[in-house]
């Protein structure tokens, strides 16, 4: 069984957490970030609006079958009932597969959107925790890493995976 000295791993998360506030501290607030937020949050949005008008779309086409449907019933349609009905399973089929969609679509948006409007605070924390990480207790050293990272994963010969929360990650790159 292989034993792990903590310190070797304390040292390797204390060099990315000190990279990556060096990264903020390094710099000052760049519009490039808020312009990439901003277009990341307008696709997100056009992706939402196109799922939403594929719906509308799908709901008109399920309105003029269903129309059909009964002209088709009293003889006054070129299409049959059978050909109606499959048009009318298949456009269901679509519409629940846009519904399905639409949520994440949405939530997916709402995120970037919240992330874009908190981005002066994520840039205004960043900064304090560059500032303060040097000196800080080692309590509020393990705040600031808690909050900038997800999770550390160690395997065999320290080969050590450190994945960034994904907000303070995005930010960062």
């Amino acid at each position: 069984m292989t034993q792990y000295v903590s310190s070797k791993v304390d040292t390797a998360v204390l060099d990315v957490v000190h990279k990556a506030l060096s990264k903020i501290k390094g710099r000052a607030k760049d519009e490039a970030i808020k312009n990439r937020y901003e277009k990341t949050v307008q696709l997100k949005k056009d992706i939402f609006n196109s799922l939403k008008k594929d719906y509308l779309k799908e709901q008109d086409i399920m309105k003029k079958l269903i129309d059909e449907v009964g002209k088709a019933l009293i003889g006054e349609s070129k299409f049959s009932v059978e050909l109606l009905n499959q048009s009318i399973g298949s456009s269901k089929d679509k519409m629940a597969e846009l519904e399905r969609k639409m949520p994440a679509a949405l939530q997916e948006y709402q995120n970037e959107s919240n992330i874009l409007k908190g981005l002066d605070s994520f840039y205004e924390k960043f900064t304090s925790w560059a500032d303060e990480f040097d000196y800080a207790t080692s309590e509020q050293k393990k705040m600031i890493i808690c909050k900038l990272i997800d999770r550390i994963e160690l395997n065999r010969g320290y080969d050590i995976h450190i994945k960034l929360n994904m907000n303070y990650g995005q930010f960062i790159e």
